[in-house]
């Protein structure tokens, strides 16, 4: 089974929602059994260390992850298909 979220909070200054996106992925992925899936969309990987106050990744991988969003919404499911797969 594979699963994605939404985790396009983790990218943008925020307390709460990132807060709550940061532990509910991190439970899942403890929670998951081997072969199983739990990808965060856009961003892939685990997030080192939760803040509220910026992204984690660098500013060129954060613009990257928000220009995909971005293009992604502008172009509709075609696209989320094809960013996903």
């Amino acid at each position: 089974m594979r699963i994605t979220i939404d985790a396009t909070s983790l990218l943008v200054r925020s307390a709460g929602v990132k807060n709550y996106t940061y532990y509910w992925l991190a439970h899942l992925r403890r929670q998951a059994r081997p072969g199983e899936g739990i990808a965060g969309y856009p961003f892939e990987g685990h997030a080192a260390k939760l803040n509220h106050e910026r992204s984690p990744l660098s500013t060129w991988s954060t613009a990257l992850r928000l220009g995909l969003v971005y293009g992604v919404n502008r172009l509709g499911p075609v696209a989320l298909d094809a960013a996903l797969g």
